[in-house]
């Protein structure tokens, strides 16, 4: 059971991520080409940095 909610709990974390990055990306995609580079280099990198953390945050919390 704990790791369904282990499952469960990085899920809800991930949606909460991609659903306004799919909508900025929509928005940036109609309005200027070269930021639309600018804004999917930026989630590369901060999507580096973030899946880490969201892990350690899981094993924190379930990991007890």
């Amino acid at each position: 059971m704990k790791t369904f909610f282990r499952l469960l709990f990085k899920v809800v974390c991930y949606t909460a991520l991609i659903v306004p990055v799919y909508f900025v990306t929509l928005y940036v995609l109609q309005t200027n080409p070269f930021m639309m580079a600018l804004w999917l280099l930026g989630c590369i990198l901060l999507g580096g940095v973030i899946k880490p953390l969201i892990d350690l945050l899981t094993n924190k919390i379930f990991d007890r």
